[in-house]
C-alpha cells in the first residue's frame, strides 16, 4: 500500500495538476492533469503493478490521476495476482484535489484471503466522514487508507492521533499509508491502543521506510 500521490505527487511546489486550458487555480498556477492520467484500468501504472503483483504473488494498491471520458479522478488502483483487482475514487475532494478531480460516487470492499478491506483516500476519513460506518455495514473487516496527512506531526490534529481516536470511535481496525514527512503510517487498532508499525520507529518524520504488518481476519 502507498500513500496518496505515490505515482505523480504534486505538479510542482508552485504549481497544481488541473483540468485542461486551466492556467490558475487560487492564486497557484497550472500543469495541465492530462499529460499524465492514465486509464484504470488500461494505463501504463496498472500494467506493471499487474506485473509486479502476478510475480510476486502480491496485491498492491497505488495512487494517481485516472482519466475516463471527460472526466478525471483522485483514484486508487488495485492490482493481485491475478492481474487488475478493483479501482476506488476519492470522494471528499480537498481544495487541491477540485483543480482537476470529479469526486468519487461508490464505496469499493477489496476482497482476499487475508480479510475485506473498505479503502478511502484522505479526506475520505474526515471527522464527519460517513464512510467509516458505511464499510462497516458493507461488513469490511478493517479500512485501508491512502493519505498525504499535511498536519504537524506531533500536533493535536495529527494522523497519529486522530486515526487512533477514529479506530476507537468506529471500532474498526486502520491501516494507513502516509507520506513519510508527516509520520501517520501504521496500523490503528480498533482497541484504541497505541499504533503498530514494525518496520518504523515510534517517531519517523521524514524517514524512508515500510510500516508491516501480519493480515488475518
Amino acid at each position: 500500500m502507498t500513500p496518496e500521490g505515490s505515482l505523480y505527487g504534486y505538479a510542482s511546489k508552485d504549481e497544481l495538476w488541473c483540468k485542461p486550458g486551466m492556467t490558475e487555480f487560487k492564486g497557484r498556477k497550472c500543469r495541465d492533469v492530462s499529460q499524465i492520467a492514465e486509464p484504470v484500468p488500461g494505463g501504463k501504472s496498472v500494467e506493471y503493478w499487474a506485473e509486479f503483483s502476478r510475480k510476486h504473488g502480491v496485491f498492491v494498491l497505488f495512487n494517481l490521476p485516472e482519466f475516463d471520458g471527460m472526466s478525471f479522478y483522485n483514484t486508487m488502483g488495485v492490482t493481485g495476482p491475478s492481474g487488475f483487482v478493483a479501482r476506488y475514487r476519492k470522494r471528499m475532494l480537498y481544495h487541491t484535489d477540485l483543480a482537476y478531480a470529479t469526486a468519487g460516487a461508490e464505496p469499493t470492499v477489496l476482497k482476499t484471503q487475508y480479510g475485506c478491506f473498505g479503502l478511502m483516500i484522505c479526506l475520505d476519513a474526515g471527522p464527519q466522514s460517513p464512510y467509516f460506518e458505511e464499510y462497516k455495514n458493507l461488513e469490511a473487516d478493517a479500512l485501508i487508507i491512502a493519505m498525504d496527512w499535511d498536519d504537524d506531526p506531533s500536533g493535536h490534529y495529527a494522523a497519529k492521533m486522530k486515526f487512533r481516536e477514529w479506530a476507537l470511535l468506529h471500532q474498526i481496525d486502520i491501516y494507513a499509508s502516509d507520506s513519510s514527512p508527516w509520520d501517520g503510517s501504521g496500523k490503528y487498532p480498533a482497541t484504541g491502543t497505541e499504533r503498530q508499525r514494525d518496520g518504523l520507529p515510534p517517531d519517523a518524520v521524514g524517514v524512508q521506510g515500510v510500516s508491516l504488518h501480519p493480515i488475518q481476519y
